[in-house]
């Protein structure tokens, strides 16, 4: 069971976490802000600066938010707890309280000379220089040649936002998709990013329990549509089997036999539809200890 604390005079977290992430910036600190999914939970992290790791250990006791790029050579961060802000239906679990309730400076988070996120130091080459169409026609002649089995092409736009208020849109981003980890983190070291997915990659409960997804297949969305009776189209349903057969190979490589298997079922993700696979292995039964950090290497990315 948990003990909710409430702050000093009722104070919620939205201005909790305004002024702690003003404060952050302003001394040129990072930090992680986060909506656990399903749930109104969120954890906020401030610490000096994100630690660059070689490896992602779950059982070691390495604690923090994990930022890492698809590529898996490229370099890995964790954001260490310093600071820990729980929050748990606007109520602070856990962390300081020293709050000026009469403080409104920081309740405004809109981009400005005022508020100093931080930025990539090294930024991709621009959009403008792909030519985006050659790369879809040499991705299906390479699925033609069977090279590969699926391919997802990717692009980037820059633009120029002014007035955009970060954590009122960090706020919409936790409403409008309550069963997806939203995320906001800032360092020197990785620059600004936020995010809303839906796809649990690892998890390691305390109850010694390996959790992975198998999340594709994509259709729209429209609100009271019934999902138990939605019709998923040949191409969907291998799209979403080929991730399946992704993990599948992975138990096989380390030689796991014993795991539950559940779906495919029908998910909504905001305005879409996905095709949804559960995986679950004890840990305790089948005496693999290091499930979670094995797999996770191994289905990043999957």
């Amino acid at each position: 069971m948990i003990s909710i604390k409430e702050p000093e005079r009722g104070i919620k977290a939205p201005q909790i976490i305004g002024e702690a992430i003003y404060n952050a910036l302003h001394a040129g600190q990072s930090f992680s802000l986060w909506k656990s999914p399903g749930v109104n939970e969120k954890h906020l992290i401030i610490c000096q600066s994100a630690i660059e790791v070689k490896e992602y250990q779950l059982e070691e006791g390495q604690q923090g938010f994990a930022f890492a790029p698809f590529l898996s050579d490229q370099k890995k961060y964790i954001f260490p707890p310093e600071i820990h802000y729980h929050f748990l239906n606007e109520n602070l679990v856990e962390g300081p309280a020293n709050i000026n309730p009469e403080n409104k400076v920081h309740a405004d988070f809109k981009i400005s000379k005022e508020i100093k996120f931080h930025y990539p130091l090294h930024r991709p080459a621009s959009h403008k220089n792909i030519d985006f169409i050659s790369l879809v026609k040499n991705g299906i002649e390479e699925i033609k040649n069977g090279t590969v089995e699926k391919l997802v092409p990717s692009r980037y736009k820059e633009i120029e936002i002014q007035g955009v208020d970060i954590l009122h849109l960090f706020e919409s981003l936790c409403t409008l998709h309550p069963d997806t980890l939203v995320s906001l983190v800032s360092s020197p070291q990785t620059g600004t990013w936020m995010g809303a997915s839906p796809e649990l990659l690892v998890s390691v409960t305390n109850q010694n329990k390996f959790k992975t997804i198998a999340l594709a297949g994509t259709q729209p969305y429209t609100e009271k549509e019934n999902v138990r009776s939605v019709a998923w189209t040949q191409k969907e349903i291998e799209e979403q089997a080929l991730v399946c057969r992704y993990i599948i190979n992975c138990f096989k490589k380390i030689r796991l036999r014993e795991y539950e298997e559940h779906g495919p079922r029908t998910v909504i993700a905001g305005n879409v539809m996905h095709l949804k696979t559960e995986y679950e292995v004890d840990m305790l039964a089948t005496n693999f200890p290091q499930l979670g950090s094995v797999m996770l290497k191994l289905l990043h990315p999957t």
